[in-house]
């Protein structure tokens, strides 16, 4: 699209478009905001990755010690009688805690769905 100026007989100017011709090619405008720069980090998207793979191995080696050292059975289906309630729970025994204390002074937190308990407080626990 070409603009063009035509002079009228009463001295004024009329703006007269044509569309048979390209317009010129703008000059590169470099962008208001710019671009995001990709993350640093990113999370591993393939798990045959070796971060990966050795996250789950610690965790099971860290789990299966926890197993070996308080006689529990950790992240598996199982019926738990506790001291004083007569009521058994049903349901997958997780840690309540994210890190249990390494002293080993404090009883180690226990919940099987919403109940939490110590797990001194556990007089049977058997595997479903």
């Amino acid at each position: 699209m070409r603009r063009t100026d035509k002079r009228m007989a009463s001295g004024t100017t009329q703006l007269a478009l044509d569309f048979t011709q390209t317009a010129p090619a703008r000059p590169a405008v470099p962008p208001v905001v710019p671009p995001r720069p990709e993350p640093l980090t990113a999370l591993p998207g393939d798990p045959s990755e070796r971060g990966y793979q050795a996250f789950h191995s610690e965790r099971a080696a860290a789990l299966q010690e926890l197993e070996q050292r308080f006689g529990l059975i950790l992240n598996r289906r199982v019926r738990v009688t506790l001291c004083g309630v007569p009521a058994e729970f049903v349901g997958t025994l997780v840690l309540a805690q994210l890190l249990p204390c390494a002293a080993g002074h404090e009883p180690l937190r226990l919940r099987i769905g919403t109940a939490e308990f110590d797990d001194a407080d556990i007089e049977s626990c058997v595997l479903l």
